[in-house]
């Protein structure tokens, strides 16, 4: 894969990937860690977030996970995140 095949990163999608890191988190969560990450200069509210991880979760590069009391989670999935950056096959 070359540079001309890679697609930009919305400010959003970085940031919750950021966010993400190695852990499972809720929305809640990582609309926290990305105020914490950035010393609260920069926000992102529930309808970019939900947006985002929809668009996330359509890409493959996040998975849904359902959780007690309709809580879900939210995890990234490496390898498509590898392929997106052109690191992977």
């Amino acid at each position: 894969m070359n540079a001309d095949e890679l697609i930009p990163l919305k400010q959003s999608t970085y940031s919750v990937l950021l966010a993400l890191g190695d852990e499972e988190l809720h929305g809640y969560a990582i609309m926290q860690a990305i105020a914490e990450m950035t010393g609260e200069r920069e926000t992102i509210l529930p309808g970019t977030l939900y947006a985002a991880l929809a668009r996330m979760v359509d890409e493959g590069l996040v998975e849904e996970r359902e959780g007690p009391a309709e809580e879900s989670s939210i995890e990234l999935t490496s390898p498509n995140i590898l392929r997106r950056a052109g690191w992977g096959p």
